[in-house]
């Protein structure tokens, strides 16, 4: 209904990402360094498995076809 007077649900609500909040954040996170570099190479390693697991299923059905293999 905003947006039917010339305001923005952005205008409104404020930004979705700003920068100030991200790093008035910075000193409450400091004591939780060790935890929050384990949590993002965790975050990697799960993202990397999930592109990794189709990428195995096809190395495994098309590499027996390509050396030639009739049956599994």
């Amino acid at each position: 209904m905003s947006a039917s007077r010339g305001q923005s649900d952005e205008e409104f609500f404020g930004s979705v990402y700003d920068q100030k909040v991200i790093l008035r954040l910075f000193p409450y996170i400091k004591p939780y360094t060790p935890l929050v570099i384990v949590s993002f190479v965790s975050m990697l390693v799960y993202t990397f498995t999930l592109v990794a697991v189709p990428w195995l299923i096809q190395w495994g059905i098309d590499n027996p076809i390509k050396d030639g293999l009739q049956t599994a």
